[in-house]
């Protein structure tokens, strides 16, 4: 063991000198100032690369040889506070581990771990500077888990596997820890038992759960389900929908405008031979009635075959209901040559687009200047689409 020296520069510059005990000595050993001490039942020790020692200060007194003789009856004045030490060789801690709990790797010897559960936490790393870790040391009121605990950061993970692979002596309830791969923070909740998720990451030992508990960029972009619009709530003052979330109200949006979009169809094929009346017109019924709140989307006809016969020399079609005969179609030419398999001119009526609040019949009513039971030839398929509004 060499002496720490010059303690001008162990103790962090401007830090009123710390509280402290005195202990009786356990072991006859040679103490020097700054050292180390555990609290063994009542008594002082140095500190060892052990795990599940209460570590409980720095020494205060100059070197001093134990009387062998007098084991337990020498005391030690010990201190609480910052004080500096050597850092690992093997597991050197870093600017980046301050503010988090670090590891006795002997008795003026800081570790970043706690290589995997053998060395007790030293205390929360106040500073790096150069070569030497200064080390907030003393009683954090209980245990060797209880310095821990006045620690809310524990060191950077660098993914899933490097946390899940934190042993249990290295985590307590509330400690955070940084996953560097994804730059998101995680939370130990010691009574968890959830499932893993992409909030959940499980432990490879012991019990808890570590948990995330903060939205990032990444999410918000994800288009994976339970992120993206899934993470993003809604102020729905009027209780308009269900949901809570963007993603759900524009499941329930999209739910409402299929309901009320729907196109439905009422279709007829009249030829020839269908039109029996011995007089200038017939109506025919294009399919059965429409249902209340009927609004028109469209009206086609197709596969048309020319109607002629008789003496016949124009031949037109409306479409409507008994009370308004050309709402939709006013006067479609059959007669002449089709044109892309449908009339040459088709009119639209003055309301082509009707909504018919009480449902009504539509029909499709045939004119000639003959009797349109002389025509001899002629066919054509009328469509009506249709919605159906809540």
């Amino acid at each position: 063991m060499t002496a720490i020296a010059d303690l001008d520069h162990n103790i962090l510059l401007g830090d009123p000198l710390p509280p402290g005990v005195t202990l009786p000595i356990v072991n006859a050993a040679t103490y020097y100032h700054g050292i180390m001490i555990a609290d063994v039942a009542g008594v002082a020790t140095k500190v060892t690369a052990a795990s599940g020692l209460k570590i409980c200060g720095y020494c205060d007194a100059m070197k001093f040889v134990a009387d062998t003789t007098k084991v337990g009856l020498d005391s030690v004045s010990i201190r609480f506070g910052i004080f500096g030490y050597a850092i690992s060789g093997t597991d050197p801690v870093t600017v980046s581990d301050q503010r988090r709990i670090v590891y006795a790797e002997g008795d003026n010897i800081i570790a970043r771990t706690s290589a995997g559960g053998t060395l007790s936490p030293a205390g929360i790393l106040e500073r790096v500077v150069g070569a030497r870790a200064y080390v907030n040391v003393g009683y954090f009121g209980g245990d060797s888990a209880s310095v821990a605990a006045t620690a809310s950061f524990g060191g950077d993970v660098a993914n899933t596997a490097a946390l899940q692979a934190v042993p249990a002596v290295d985590r307590f309830n509330g400690q955070k820890r940084l996953k560097l791969d994804t730059d998101d923070v995680w939370t130990f909740d010691s009574g968890s038992a959830a499932a893993a998720s992409d909030w959940v990451i499980v432990p490879d030992a012991g019990t808890g759960r570590w948990l995330r508990k903060h939205i990032t960029l990444i999410d918000l972009s994800a288009t994976t389900t339970a992120h993206g619009a899934g993470l993003i709530g809604i102020e729905d003052v009027a209780t308009i929908f269900t949901a809570t979330t963007v993603e759900g109200a524009l499941a329930e949006t999209k739910a409402l405008v299929d309901a009320g979009m729907t196109v439905l169809k009422k279709t007829v094929t009249v030829g020839h031979a269908d039109l029996t009346d011995a007089d200038g017109s017939q109506a025919i019924n294009i399919g059965t009635a429409l249902p209340n709140n009927a609004r028109i989307v469209g009206v086609d006809m197709r596969a048309l075959t020319a109607f002629s016969g008789g003496t016949a020399s124009a031949v037109t079609v409306d479409v409507g209901t008994s009370g308004d005969v050309d709402a939709l179609i006013d006067g479609a030419d059959v007669f002449a040559a089709a044109v892309d398999g449908g009339p040459a001119t088709m009119p639209a009526g003055i309301r082509p687009n009707k909504m018919f609040a009480s449902g009504g019949q539509l029909i499709a009513t045939f004119a000639a200047d003959d009797d349109v039971a002389d025509l001899s030839a002629g066919s054509v398929i009328i469509d009506v689409l249709y919605t159906v509004l809540a």
